[in-house]
């Protein structure tokens, strides 16, 4: 290209010279024609001015630079995966197939060199231009990737069929509709308290929290993500054309004769929305039994709530599980001659027999204001689903004393930090001696499961060898991890819970104004286990593990420990480093092969750019060590090895929603008959013909990734 042409590019000189070459008779009609920056409207101004059609113009341009012209219509659909459709609109480009190694794409400007670049990088192949008219392309691409858009929908939500289906015109308008369907059955099937729909890698990835930690269910291609949101927005009653401000919605569903609530909640941020739906299962009201509350904390609690009047308070973050005791809570008081009415935001689970208020600020029924008006609808029990705010605090007080029970939450870290919390909210120190019958604070510990969970051996991790020394007891079980759990190495979670009974001691303190931590914590001894006592009796007895107990309770577990048993004090979790040297070696992508030198020509490529490899024999195997192992971003499948049919195999991998989404790289024979139906039917990202070097196969893999 000569140096002339390259400075024209960005001023459409170069589209100036073609046309002054091929209409020479209509030279003078372009003197005082400027033409636009914006290539379209260039194209529109020479074909009015010259009173030529837009093919002729496009064939006057491409005979000028000797370039070939490109049939649109005869584009290969598995072309648009290789360009992402963002890039394709930004440069007027349309992916048309391939030649060899390399793509061929058809541009309305050939001398384009960042597009040139950005289209070799993102193909990993070598470009070859064809032109079209800007016009042209742009109708092509709406076409071609809508086209590819509806396959790959197609993909997501027919996960439990056997064969192919085609989806009728009124299907593929609720496509996305259904996926979300897809994903909250599967949400409730595992028990999921919440689902996560975020913007992740160019795409989204969807996660459920499972017994409080949130595990990878699949990953979106960008556009059913986005298609995804705006259905549940729909769905929730918000407003799916506004991704501007964050909004909520509620949803509700019955699945397999279960009712199911979901509040939703969108919030804006890099990469589109981000959308939750927190579940809640209508059904039978939890006993405190039910809760497995260990004896000790059980008998507290029940001593507790028989007194008639007073504040019992139950703090911890938010997740631990404090609504779900405080019903259980009202479960064990529900009797036909006392009445019991709550204030809640919202209300959770509804209890017959009981009065239950929704607060509706937007409409002036705030915590303070309905408390207040509940107090003369003659109550023997409320409960106050948060106390947040000075009027709250003053007013459950107030009824503590004039003869209420009281029940309620707060968010402290600990039992004893809710009085100087009470204090903070300026409750004088009396009124809380006088008010307070109790404090309890709890965590949920996920518990190891049974089906998989091993007695420890000779060799330990550092965590439990740790525990050991601390304390001289034995680990009672470790984690391992099964389809049960799905390899989790838990199953369930069981409350643990710290418990104050306020006493004469503590009420001295307060009335004598020792409101430090000190004063009041030697005012609570012996009257009440911590949270890490009664967890470290969970792990002796192999309920949980040394590892979960620093996930949830942190440093604070094993200082706690140190101290209790003489110690010195450790106060880091161990295995904090050794978690940061494994977070580094975790697999970026997964593979099925057979063949030892094809596994050391794959680890080699992947390793000259930074990734790790994860290899399977079997794609049964590969299934289970993708829901393992939640790092992996991509696939490599090679279809070229004994013992392996690829349609078999690319129809299992479709029926699994674990995969749904990921990308794959396909390695094949060269000249296979299948390849085209395979490239199109399947959903395959990219793919690349045997046999093929390191550097080849690092530069598609890169190029995958970046899409």
């Amino acid at each position: 290209m000569n140096t002339e042409v390259q400075e024209a590019s960005q001023n459409q000189r170069w589209l100036r010279l073609a046309v002054q070459n091929a209409f020479p008779e209509q030279h003078t009609a372009l003197y005082g024609v400027q033409l636009g920056h914006n290539l379209e409207e260039a194209w529109h101004q020479l074909t009015s001015v010259l009173k030529v059609s837009d093919d002729e113009l496009t064939s006057a341009v491409a005979e000028h630079y000797g370039l070939d012209l490109a049939e649109l219509d005869s584009a290969k659909p598995f072309a648009t995966r290789l360009v992402p459709e963002e890039m394709a609109r930004k440069y007027h480009v349309l992916p048309m197939g391939e030649d060899g190694n390399s793509l061929v794409v058809a541009v309305s400007d050939p001398f384009n060199e960042e597009a040139l670049e950005q289209l070799k990088a993102v193909s990993a192949r070598h470009i070859i231009t064809q032109l079209a008219s800007p016009l042209a392309i742009d109708n092509f691409i709406t076409a071609n990737y809508s086209r590819a858009l509806r396959k790959q929908t197609e993909r997501l939500i027919n996960l439990d069929q056997e064969e192919e289906q085609a989806l009728s015109e009124e299907d593929q308008d609720s496509a996305a509709a259904q996926l979300g369907m897809q994903i909250l059955r599967l949400g409730i099937d595992r028990g999921a308290s919440d689902i996560h729909v975020q913007p992740f890698a160019g795409g989204g990835v969807i996660r459920c929290r499972i017994d409080g930690v949130l595990q990878r269910i699949a990953t979106l291609p960008s556009t059913v993500f986005h298609a995804l949101v705006r259905q549940v927005k729909a769905l929730g009653g918000m407003d799916p054309s506004n991704d501007r401000k964050p909004q909520d919605g509620q949803l509700a569903t019955t699945y397999q004769g279960r009712e199911v609530e979901m509040r939703v909640s969108t919030l804006p941020c890099r990469g589109g929305e981000r959308l939750v739906m927190r579940l809640h299962e209508q059904g039978e009201q939890v006993t405190l039994e039910a809760l497995e509350f260990p004896p000790a904390e059980l008998a507290a609690m029940l001593r507790i709530i028989q007194h008639t009047s007073g504040i019992f308070l139950v703090t911890g973050p938010t997740g631990s599980g404090k609504t779900t005791t405080l019903y259980a809570l009202l479960d064990r008081l529900n009797q036909t001659g006392i009445n019991i009415i709550t204030i809640e935001n919202p209300v959770e689970q509804e209890i017959v027999g009981i009065s239950q208020v929704e607060v509706n600020p937007a409409a002036g029924l705030t915590f303070s204001s309905a408390l207040r008006s509940i107090l003369r609808q003659d109550p023997d029990v409320v409960l106050v689903g948060e106390i947040r705010d000075a009027e709250t605090a003053d007013i459950a007080v107030q009824a503590a004393l004039t003869g209420h029970l009281v029940l309620s939450t707060l968010h402290t870290n600990d039992a004893l930090t809710a009085i100087p919390r009470l204090l903070d909210l300026d409750v004088p120190a009396a009124l809380v001696a006088d008010s307070v019958i109790g404090v309890s604070a709890q965590r949920l510990l996920r518990k190891l499961c049974p089906a998989c969970k091993r007695v420890p051996g000779e060799t330990q991790d550092a965590a439990s060898e740790l525990f050991t020394e601390i304390t001289g007891n034995p680990v009672g079980a470790l984690a391992t991890g099964c389809p049960e759990c799905d390899y989790s190495g838990y199953k369930g979670r069981l409350p643990v819970a710290e418990i104050i009974e306020v006493g004469d001691p503590m009420r001295e303190a307060l009335v004598a104004e020792k409101t430090d931590l000190a004063s009041l914590r030697e005012a609570t001894q012996g009257r009440g286990r911590s949270m890490s006592t009664v967890t470290a009796d969970w792990i002796v007895s192999g309920v949980t593990s040394p590892d979960e107990a620093s996930r949830v309770l942190g440093g604070r577990f094993w200082r706690e420990l140190c101290i209790a048993h003489d110690h010195p004090v450790t106060t880091l979790p161990p295995l904090a480093t050794d978690a940061r040297t494994r977070a580094q070696h975790l697999p970026d992508i997964l593979t099925v092969v057979t063949d030892a030198e094809q596994e050391t020509l794959l680890r080699s490529a992947l390793d000259s750019i930074g990734l790790l490899l994860s290899v399977a024999n079997t794609i049964e195997e590969a299934i289970e060590k993708l829901r393992r192992e939640s790092s992996i971003r991509m696939l490599l499948l090679d279809v070229d090895q004994p013992g392996i049919e690829a349609r078999p195999l690319l129809r299992q991998l479709r029926a699994s929603f674990t995969w749904a989404g990921l990308p794959f790289l396909l390695l094949l024979r060269e000249n296979d008959e299948e390849t085209g139906e395979l490239l199109e039917s399947y959903g395959v990202s990219d793919y690349l013909y045997k046999p093929f070097d390191a550097t080849t196969l690092a530069q598609r893999v890169k190029a995958v990734l970046s899409r």
